[in-house]
């Protein structure tokens, strides 16, 4: 029957997106009260733009979208009043490089694993996956990456925290941030120290 003819990376997607949850730990939570999660930006940029095309975002928050076009190779124009917001924005669009490939072609990633391809990137995309045989199983094994280490990674962040400053200079030849809170914290390299 139509199992036969099941797409190797698993359903596509249809009208309702019942994949993709909103954030629900206040640890993955920035400042802003209306997150969305970057990996549903990811597929909307994805759907609906190319490599270098603008993305523009009148309401940017915290840059959740700047965020996502960025790592996807897009161009990006965001608006936000709220100053406490702009700095949180570049700050994270400072942690996040556009590496989110495999080979040439865009991919969105999330918590060690791919959450969307573009249906007409399947071809260039398939030799970098294991596909369940007989392709019935589609249902029970996932489609999983051969190699995850192929899974980019972005620099570590420090996850926002109301009433902090930052500050940035130049030490030893290192670009040291710090961030006034409580206790001190300096980001070195990309490496927290208390």
């Amino acid at each position: 029957g139509k199992k036969d003819k099941l797409h190797p990376f698993g359903p596509l997607v249809s009208d309702v997106w019942t994949d993709i949850h909103r954030i629900k730990h206040n640890k993955n939570r920035d400042l802003h009260p209306c997150q969305l999660p970057i990996h549903l930006l990811d597929r909307l940029i994805l759907l609906s733009t190319d490599e270098n095309d603008i993305v523009l975002d009148p309401f940017s928050g915290t840059g959740t979208t700047a965020i996502s076009a960025k790592r996807l190779g897009r161009k990006y124009i965001g608006f936000e009043i709220d100053t406490t917001y702009v700095e949180i924005s570049k700050e994270k669009l400072d942690n996040v490089e556009p590496n989110y490939k495999l080979g040439k072609t865009w991919v969105s990633f999330y918590i060690n694993d791919i959450v969307t391809i573009r249906n007409k990137d399947w071809e260039t995309l398939s030799k970098y996956f294991k596909i369940p045989e007989p392709i019935k199983t589609i249902d029970f094994v996932k489609t999983k990456l051969i190699d995850k280490n192929l899974i980019p990674r972005d620099k570590k962040i420090v996850r926002k925290i109301s009433g902090y400053k930052v500050e940035s200079k130049e030490v030893n030849g290192n670009k040291v941030k710090t961030i006034k809170l409580k206790k001190e914290i300096k980001l070195v390299e990309n490496s927290v120290v208390i």
